[in-house]
């Protein structure tokens, strides 16, 4: 593999026992362990100046800016906030024709009839990821579109042992604690393109993003082929790396054992009696409800999309009827339900009540 930075690991572990296990009576473990892991991403030689791992999430971010005024009014050099044009190479404008090109807004505001509004000309610019800091772990970097949100691992993991033991018999109850995972990437959303380079007039098969009749300045998203990375439309800003925490989950099991003979060993392990999580970032997209232990990004993403309440939005404002954007669609996190996934990641899916059987026999 490429080597694109350094990691460090640091925490500290507790543990305490009472008893012994094996002897009649009442014993226990407790053990705690917390981690603090971020990783710290180098430069990577490339030409003269070279560059880091992060700078495809800054160009992305530098593209959106390159739509709003006050980097179309502020032009800036290279890598910087304001250090490159739309993708038609244009300077940007209020507004845009159906094949891409860039026009100024009609004196009273609005666009020229047949035209679209450019949804980004009055949000404000977004600050560059400051590539020098330290970040949160991921297993697979988040730098693109569509790339798994979940930050890796848990800082904060306890388990509780209880034993009663009597002659042959012994009972065994376990809870197991984690909480304080991460999520959350910069490049969540796919949002329309208005300088996509279409057919060279708007009459001609192919042009891109076609407006709705009855709606101003609204578009047809389905038309729109080019995309935009956007910001989150509910934080308003690319979201940094590992901006949110994860529910807390508690799982308690319950283990039965009897010895047959010194050889035979019956065990008997209901896990995941209780399944319980809460907690976490509360966000527009979260939910209080105690089965979900983990979110992440939407897997099969279906764009473009607009901020929520700039012209062109892919949901109707209060008054307008016509379709909406599909629930799953609305979000740009969501709650993680599924099978069973036993790993070291965090926010694992929650897992049904399971029991095991087993026989250890000693030869």
């Amino acid at each position: 593999g490429l080597n694109v930075g350094s990691q460090r690991s640091e925490g500290l572990e507790f543990q305490m026992q009472k008893g012994d296990f094996s002897r009649d009576g009442i014993s226990g473990l407790m053990s705690f362990a917390y981690t603090n892991s971020y990783v710290h991403y180098g430069p990577i030689a490339a030409g003269s100046s070279g560059t880091t791992v992060l700078a495809p999430i800054n160009n992305s971010i530098a593209q959106y800016n390159a739509y709003t005024k006050y980097c179309a009014n502020h032009p800036g050099a290279l890598n910087t906030m304001c250090g490159t044009l739309p993708t038609n190479g244009l300077t940007a404008k209020p507004c845009y024709t159906s094949y891409g090109a860039p026009v100024n807004a009609l004196p009273g505001g609005g666009c020229p009839h047949g035209d679209i509004a450019n949804p980004y000309w009055d949000s404000p610019p977004q600050s560059l990821i400051n590539t020098g800091q330290n970040f949160p772990t991921y297993d697979t970097f988040p730098g693109s579109l569509g790339l798994a949100a979940q930050g890796f691992g848990s800082p904060y993991v306890g388990t509780l042992v209880l034993n009663y033991r009597h002659q042959k018999y012994a009972i065994t109850p376990s809870l197991q604690f984690q909480g304080g995972g991460k999520y959350g990437i910069p490049i969540t959303e796919g949002g329309i393109n208005p300088a996509s380079i279409g057919a060279p007039n708007p009459s001609a098969p192919g042009s891109v993003c076609s407006p709705l009749k009855g709606f101003g300045d609204r578009y047809d998203a389905s038309s729109c082929t080019g995309v935009v990375n956007i910001p989150n439309p509910f934080t308003g800003v690319f979201d940094p790396i590992g901006a949110f925490t994860q529910p807390n989950e508690l799982i308690a099991n319950l283990q039965l054992s009897y010895d047959v003979s010194p050889q035979i060993q019956l065990v008997g392990q209901l896990v995941n009696i209780v399944n319980y999580c809460w907690g976490g970032s509360q966000t527009p997209w979260t939910f209080a409800d105690g089965n979900i232990c983990g979110y992440s990004n939407l897997q099969g993403t279906v764009y473009p999309v607009a901020p929520l309440g700039t012209p062109g939005a892919i949901i109707n404002p209060p008054g307008f009827p016509g379709s909406r954007i599909q629930p799953f669609r609305r979000f740009p996190y969501e709650p993680q339900l599924g099978p069973a996934i036993v790993s070291a990641l965090n926010g694992t899916y929650k897992t049904p009540i399971q029991f095991y059987f087993t026989a250890n026999i000693r030869l």
